[in-house]
Formats: structure tokens, C-alpha cells, sequence
């Protein structure tokens, strides 16, 4: 069944996969003579190595981030967020002391009415606790990759026990 797959989507246009779902039930749609099972082994060979392995490796990045979101939020704006705050708490860790310099934190103590120094020590503890986690996912995913790529693949549930092997 999986030849018949491997072939059905390295061109489903020219094979047919009638419903027995063997290689004798593999025909021609245009009257040309059957392949042989070779030729078929070396096609499903060369989908499992190229585009199955391209397939797990897009999957790879999804579940990175799934594990990024688990601890982040999402968007662009967030994003410019926490550069936002990386900046005001650098500017805190070298020293500077006037809440002014600190536009971001200093709207969210005003509206909090706690000390900006508190909002600052918060959002440092955060991004210790980022620099963390993040490095441990992005070593998992970049350890992932190489295993992938050194990876002798001989079905497609050798990817799927792959990839829900990894701990993330």
C-alpha cells in the first residue's frame, strides 16, 4: 500500500491505485506497461527521502511552535511587546533609575499603582526564565533536524514515531 501512495502523489495523474491496494491492482492510466516493483521500490524510496522527510521537517517547525506558545504570545505587536520590554529592563539593569525612561512600564505601574521598579523585576524574571526555556526548544528542534537528516527512513511510521519521540 505505501508504494501505491508514493506513487499516487509523486504523480497521481499517471497511476491509479484501484481499491485492493496492491501492486497488481496498479495500472496504467494511458495503456503504457505496468512499471516493475523495482522502479516502484526506488520512487517510494526516493519520496520517503526527499519529500516525506520535507514533510517532517515543516512539522518539525509547527511543534516548535506550539512549544514557543505554550510560554509567548503570538503576533507581531506582541512581539514588538517584549523587545519593548527587553529594552526598558536592559536600560534598568545599567543602572538607569528615572521612571520616565521607562514609557511601557511606567503606564502599566500607573495603572497597576505599584512602583515601576516592581514591573521591571517582573519582566526581568520573565525573560530569565524565556532565555531559558527558548534555548532548550530551539536546541530540541535544531538536535531534531540533524537526527531527521541523518535518519535511514523505511516507512512513513518511522517519521510519525519520530517526531512523538521528541520532548520538547
Amino acid at each position: 500500500m505505501d508504494i501505491a501512495i508514493a506513487m499516487a502523489k509523486i504523480d497521481p495523474l499517471y497511476y491509479y491505485q484501484c481499491h485492493t491496494n496492491t501492486y497488481d491492482a496498479l495500472v496504467m492510466l494511458d495503456g503504457r506497461p505496468k512499471p516493475s516493483l523495482e522502479l516502484l521500490e526506488a520512487a517510494w524510496d526516493a519520496w520517503l527521502h526527499n519529500e516525506a522527510k520535507a514533510e517532517t521537517l515543516a512539522k518539525l517547525e509547527v511543534f516548535a511552535e506550539r512549544e514557543r506558545l505554550k510560554y509567548i504570545t503570538a503576533g507581531d505587536g506582541k512581539a514588538m511587546a517584549y523587545q519593548q520590554q527587553l529594552y526598558e529592563v536592559r536600560r534598568w539593569e545599567a543602572g538607569e533609575t528615572n521612571a520616565a525612561m521607562f514609557p511601557v512600564a511606567n503606564q502599566l505601574a500607573i495603572k497597576l499603582a505599584v512602583p515601576v521598579f516592581s514591573i521591571l523585576a517582573m519582566w526581568q524574571s520573565n525573560i530569565n526564565a524565556w532565555l531559558i526555556v527558548g534555548g532548550r526548544i530551539e536546541a530540541n528542534l535544531a538536535k531534531a533536524k540533524a537526527d531527521l537528516a541523518a535518519m535511514s527512513v523505511n516507512s512513513l511510521a518511522d517519521l510519525d514515531n519520530f517526531v512523538s519521540g521528541i520532548n520538547w
